[in-house]
C-alpha cells in the first residue's frame, strides 16, 4: 500500500489501475470472510481505507481539472 504522499505523486492512469486492483482484492477478502476462511479480518477495513484514499485523490484531480484556478 502506498502512503498518502506517494499516492499524490502517482500518475492518474496508474492511480486508476491501483483503484481497480484494490477493489478486486477487497471483493476477494469479503468473499473469504463470508466463507470463514479469512483469519485477519482487519485487512478488509485497511483495504476500505486505502481505497478511500485512492478515490479521494482521484476525485481531487478530476475537480482540479474541471475548475482550474
Amino acid at each position: 500500500m502506498l502512503s498518502s504522499q506517494e499516492i499524490k505523486q502517482v500518475e492518474s492512469k496508474e492511480l486508476l489501475r491501483e483503484v481497480e486492483k484494490v477493489k478486486q482484492e477487497l471483493d476477494q477478502l469479503v468473499l473469504q470472510n463470508s466463507v470463514g476462511q479469512l483469519k485477519e479480518t482487519s485487512k478488509i477495513r485497511q483495504n476500505k481505507h486505502y481505497l478511500a484514499r485512492l478515490l479521494t485523490e482521484s476525485n481531487r484531480r478530476k475537480n482540479q481539472n474541471l475548475n482550474p484556478k
